[in-house]
């Protein structure tokens, strides 16, 4: 069963049983911008009314919760400009809505600029087109004022990006009872989630190589089951160590603890600098370790669809971004590896090779000798019963 790691589904429940109350109204919003919240947020949680271009079905208590903060804040600066009604916004007001968001010229409650302005148009046009087709079943056509607002992102999101030596550090120094866990992100590149939500009986091994199964109903996109090649055999240990049985969580550590240790390692092991990718290594969090884990693995995949099975991706998007952050966009392809098997790994198995030559070519020689030495003693024996 998924994990809800922040607890989502008791706040959006919470939350639903106040506005469910007759004459409730959200917040400080008008009337019409909270009773069109609240037809909008019932209909997402069942998937009533989806447009055509939307995934279909009921959202996420996750989704719900983000899509209501999202829209509440939208509102509420669009009631700043004199739009009690969101259904009445014209075109104009929209894109220029969007594009005073963009530029900084509104921003958020605490004074900030809005990051992920991407987020608010996808939102927004989700909205818009569950409006339309609404209205479309009364028999009441209503424009689609999304079609040229700008929905690309404002910049590449920022995160912490921590090379190969940074991540054995870190490694090496953090809490040994962090180690396993933190090693299993890395390797992985699972989401968090989907590590949240693992037991043990997910974990398995087959001829000597470490497996996990990330089941579909724990995915985000999709079930997959891949190699762990670089933290098996000390997740075993940890299984072991920590006598967990078959049916218990594989980690059990608290998300917001861990992260806040985490950010205060990362500072203490390399100061409070920007990393590569933007983000100060203070702010190091769980979710960076799959970004970390891409850049690892991108590297040694022979193709993009092993890659794309091993993080759970549907499209390409993701190894053109960590190819290109990297550099390395134009080697990808040339890369001539095995799927599934590290260099390091491959280096490792062709060392334990050599040693096994070595030590057949010793004893050989060791057979040699012996053979030498019979040899001498039955012609020495035959020598001396010849002139006896």
């Amino acid at each position: 069963m998924k994990v809800d790691l922040y607890n989502h589904e008791k706040k959006y429940h919470s939350w639903k049983e106040q506005a469910s109350r007759a004459n409730y109204i959200e917040g400080d919003l008008t009337k019409k911008n909270s009773d069109i919240l609240l037809k909008y947020i019932f209909d997402m949680e069942i998937g009533a009314n989806v447009s055509l271009k939307n995934k279909k079905g009921g959202r996420s208590y996750a989704r719900l919760n983000t899509i209501k903060q999202k829209l509440i804040q939208m509102m509420q600066r669009l009631q700043d400009r004199k739009v009690v009604d969101i259904t009445k916004v014209n075109e104009n007001q929209i894109q220029e809505f969007f594009n005073d968001i963009r530029s900084g010229k509104i921003k958020r409650k605490d004074g900030g600029e809005y990051a992920s302005i991407d987020t608010y148009v996808k939102i927004f046009k989700a909205f818009w087109h569950w409006y339309i087709k609404i209205n479309r079943k009364k028999g009441i056509n209503i424009e689609d004022l999304t079609v040229e607002i700008d929905g690309s992102a404002k910049s590449k999101p920022k995160w912490v990006y921590l090379d190969e030596e940074q991540m054995k550090l870190l490694l090496e120094k953090c809490e040994p009872r962090y180690r396993a866990f933190l090693s299993f992100l890395y390797d992985s590149g699972a989401r968090v989630t989907e590590t949240f939500s693992l037991l043990v009986q997910d974990i398995h091994e087959e001829k000597g190589v470490v497996h996990v199964d990330i089941k579909d109903e724990n995915s985000k996109t999709f079930g997959r089951k891949i190699k762990l090649l670089l933290c098996g055999k000390d997740l075993l240990e940890y299984i072991k160590r920590s006598e967990l049985k078959q049916e218990d969580r594989l980690f059990g550590f608290s998300p917001e603890y861990t992260n806040r240790y985490l950010g205060e390692l990362a500072k203490q092991l390399f100061g409070n600098k920007v990393s590569k990718a933007g983000a100060k290594y203070s702010d190091l969090s769980m979710y960076d370790f799959r970004h970390n884990s891409c850049c690892y693995w991108i590297q040694r995949y022979k193709n993009n669809t092993g890659l794309m099975f091993r993080f759970g991706w549907k499209t390409e998007k993701y190894i053109l971004y960590y190819s290109e952050f990297l550099g390395m966009r134009d080697l990808i392809s040339q890369e001539d590896l095995y799927v599934d098997v590290t260099k390091t790994e491959l280096e490792k198995q062709l060392e334990q090779q050599n040693k096994r030559v070595v030590y057949l070519e010793e004893q050989m020689k060791k057979v040699d000798e012996l053979a030498d030495q019979l040899h001498n003693q039955i012609f020495n024996n035959a020598q001396k019963n010849k002139h006896k």
